[in-house]
């Protein structure tokens, strides 16, 4: 049985082996985007149950099913759309284990997603944060400094102090004070740098390492009304690259495939991929002269990126290449923080022995350019 529509996160009426052929992927605190055509007469039935289901354990985590908006259209077909557009869920997921969602209607109709994978990784922000949470200067001559580490769960992380005069000092806990005493010599600006380091595993076994360095200054003098945290460094890495693939068809809808993009909807596909070299694109076209000879008459060039990703279910191996006819599309390298509007869209899929799901090269063309036959030069500028 295929997936209802073709959406990047798909979903099937009835929990059915197909939709655990392969683990997509997902943030933790939301969603992605997904959306459910229910054709018949309207008003159409309400959602009653919107809730996340553990696969390994089989416990639900319940979500409102108020974020899952419900709109009647009567044409070219009667039905309606439940969509859910990214908003936080009521109650986050747990990471790293492979879970489904369940809606359930009014009218007892079922329907589950695709399995798939929550990971901090995908987060839209910064994986983790450290900041100064309270300054206290107590009786016996010392002045304290709270600290609180935003870590995510499941993490592994270190907090390193150093405040370049003595040794090194390691924290366990993710909620700190600095406690030192006044200096007696020397009254002035004191300096001490904090080290937040995260590590995350990836769901394919890799890892991403944040480096969060800050620095904390004050005067000796007034220490909490002089206070000051700011940022050194902060650095992510990656084992592999992390995609979001988006598409929004330009707010236009797509009936044949059962789309609705007019009131704002966004597909999402999260997926953690390799690149491989890049591809050169170059398109020319040539003329037929009087005497028969070719003559050059222009040429396109295009950059293809070659991403390999696995898996790739059956319902994506549809949906996918249906974006070559999309509008709207974009492509984000969350380890490079690079943003690609894609031209072309293509997805070659690549068979494995044993397994019951495919890869995928996903591949795509962008920052092209054209040259023609004659050219004209640049206009220089008067020095």
């Amino acid at each position: 049985m295929k997936a209802l529509q073709n959406n990047l996160f798909p979903f099937y009426e009835g929990d059915i082996t197909e939709a655990r052929k392969g683990v997509l992927h997902s943030p933790v605190s939301t969603l992605p985007h997904f959306q459910i055509f229910v054709p018949g007469t309207l008003p159409g039935a309400a959602v009653s149950t919107f809730r996340v289901r553990n696969n390994a354990t089989g416990a639900y985590i319940t979500q409102n099913a108020n974020l899952i908006e419900t709109t009647g259209v009567t044409a070219p077909v009667s039905g309606v759309f439940y969509t859910y557009e990214g908003s936080a869920l009521t109650n986050p997921m747990t990471p790293n284990v492979a879970q489904q969602v369940e809606i359930v209607l009014s009218n007892g109709k079922k329907f589950y997603s695709h399995t798939f994978c929550p990971s901090h990784v995908f987060a839209s922000s910064a994986i983790g944060a450290l900041t100064l949470i309270a300054c206290s200067v107590p009786s016996g001559g010392n002045y304290n400094f709270a600290f609180l580490a935003t870590v995510p769960d499941g993490a592994g992380y270190s907090i390193l102090l150093d405040d370049e005069n003595s040794a090194a000092t390691a924290y366990v806990g993710k909620s700190f004070t600095i406690t030192q005493a006044f200096p007696t010599a020397v009254l002035g600006g004191v300096s001490i740098l904090i080290t937040l380091s995260i590590t995350l595993q990836l769901p394919n076994g890799g890892q991403v390492r944040q480096t969060l360095v800050r620095r904390l200054t004050f005067s000796t003098s007034d220490p909490c009304g002089t206070d000051t945290l700011t940022t050194v460094s902060n650095t992510t890495t990656y084992d592999e690259d992390v995609f979001l693939l988006e598409i929004d068809n330009a707010l236009a809808d797509i009936a044949p495939l059962n789309q609705m993009y007019q009131r704002g909807f966004i597909q999402q596909l999260y997926f953690i991929g390799h690149q491989q070299v890049p591809t050169p694109v170059i398109n020319e076209v040539y003329n037929e002269r009087a005497n028969g000879q070719p003559a050059f008459g222009g040429a396109t060039f295009r950059e293809q990126l070659n991403i390999d990703f696995f898996p790739v279910p059956d319902a994506l191996a549809l949906s996918i290449p249906a974006l070559r006819y999309a509008k709207g599309v974009r492509l984000f390298d969350q380890q490079q923080n690079i943003h690609y509007n894609p031209e072309r869209f293509n997805l070659a899929i690549i068979e494995i022995e044993g397994e019951d799901v495919s890869a995928g090269t996903l591949q795509v063309e962008f920052d092209s350019a054209r040259i023609d036959r004659c050219e004209s030069n640049y206009t220089l500028s008067t020095p």
